[in-house]
């Protein structure tokens, strides 16, 4: 039998985050941006990412450090997904169209 024992320590410094849903979830300080794949696969950025894959089927960025954060139940269109995390709550941030097609 497992069991743990004593406080979880994290490797990484860690933020608490409101999602728009009223959820609190934990995660690394150094993640900046939240956004949700077409797969419902929930991801943290460190800096703002964009729409890319031969279908613009996923979240990417090229000078950025990203985790998967697990899947989530997502209602729209996951294109829209894309929030900033302002003082401890994640917001949704409008795109440009040229930004969705990159």
């Amino acid at each position: 039998m497992f069991k743990l024992t004593g406080k979880v320590r994290f490797n990484e410094p860690m933020s608490k985050v409101l999602l728009p849903s009223g959820q609190e979830i934990y995660i690394e300080k150094r993640l900046r941006y939240l956004a949700v794949d077409e797969d419902a696969t929930l991801y943290g950025f460190s800096h703002r990412p964009v729409i890319r894959g031969k279908n613009c089927d996923y979240w990417d960025t090229a000078s950025s450090e990203y985790e998967n954060l697990g899947y989530v139940n997502f209602k729209g269109d996951w294109r829209e997904s894309l929030m900033k995390i302002v003082k401890g709550t994640a917001v949704f941030v409008k795109q440009n169209r040229k930004e969705k097609n990159t």
